[in-house]
């Protein structure tokens, strides 16, 4: 009986807390079943070749983990009130709750307005289990 309280002391209960702390960082190292966010963001239409120029030297760079991207039809209310209908993209990334994350996610946003002259890119972000 000795020996199993030998081994437990020393090889399970030191195993035991591991696999709990690899649970309470799941998202971030990527174990299945962790609490992260899922990242939408509908970017307007712009030419397909500029499209994949800025996901190949913009976007992937930042997220080289892995993305999505839908295309659809989208519209919005200009400020004069008309309804525009244009081609557009969304990304959705899931990613951890790291500051660094969110900077980068921003930083896409202002390049992508700046870059080709949008007035914004809308963002949607939901809290999700994600599973790898």
């Amino acid at each position: 009986m000795r020996y199993f309280k030998v081994i437990f002391r020393k090889m399970l209960r030191p195993a035991a807390v591991s696999l709990f702390l690899l649970l309470l960082v799941s998202c971030a190292t990527g174990v299945r079943g962790g609490d992260c966010l899922r990242t939408e963001l509908y970017f307007g239409q712009i030419p397909s070749g500029e499209w994949e120029d800025f996901l190949n030297h913009e976007v992937t760079p930042r997220f080289p983990e892995g993305l999505t991207v839908v295309d659809g039809e989208g519209q919005w209310r200009d400020p004069s009130g008309r309804t525009e209908k244009e081609h557009s993209r969304v990304l959705i990334l899931i990613h951890s709750h790291k500051p660094e994350e969110d900077e980068k996610i921003e930083e896409l946003r202002r390049l992508f307005c700046k870059k080709f002259h949008q007035q914004s890119v809308l963002r949607v972000d939901q809290e999700v289990k994600a599973s790898f």
